[in-house]
């Protein structure tokens, strides 16, 4: 029986006790406007957060991002590929509460490669690397009571993010889904 109520204990943390981390594994996809020379592109990506309870809601985060986008020019057809990867710092405030706001920046690098195709048949390949700073901002959604801060459980969001660099600028707006508590 002495094992049965410690084994109890371990699973969830006692009232007014946080758990270890907050922790999101998070798909997010939305629509890229950048300054490339593409009017834009469909982006998608993975985001993994982790939130100290004890540091007031900060915490990290890594992600990465893939785009592509082929459009109609007036001399040419131009095709992009785009792959990031970055991280930084976030901010969730609300941490106990189903709707959690949150603030993040820091630093990301980009590849960006385009294809041309001229109307003469010629085709130019053209490769891009370069870094920069971004900053976003959103909300997530986690609905269910017994997964706030205690076990995972599906999270839904919106995220606007921008990005600023000597090569590359965006600004991106996405939806998320993912799991977190």
């Amino acid at each position: 029986m002495l094992v049965a109520v410690l084994g109890c204990g371990c699973v969830t943390a006692p009232e007014g006790i946080e758990p270890n981390w907050g922790q999101q594994i998070l798909v997010v996809g939305g629509y890229r406007g950048n300054d490339s020379g593409v009017s834009g592109n469909p982006v998608v990506g993975l985001e993994l957060v982790r939130i100290e309870p004890t540091a007031g809601g900060w915490g990290f985060e890594i992600e990465g991002r893939y785009g592509t986008e082929e459009e109609d020019q007036v001399d040419k057809v131009r095709t992009a590929s785009y792959y990031e990867i970055g991280g930084g710092i976030r901010q969730v405030f609300n941490r106990g509460a189903a709707l959690r706001p949150y603030v993040g920046v820091g630093g990301a690098y980009m590849i960006e490669d385009t294809d041309d195709i001229l109307d003469n048949g010629l085709k130019r390949d053209q490769r891009e690397r370069g870094g920069g700073a971004y900053a976003h901002g959103g909300a997530l959604w986690i609905p269910s009571e017994t997964q706030l801060n205690r076990e995972w459980g599906l999270a839904l969001g919106v995220d606007l993010r921008g990005m600023w660099g000597e090569d590359y600028c965006y600004t991106e707006l996405s939806f998320v889904v993912g799991i977190g508590r």
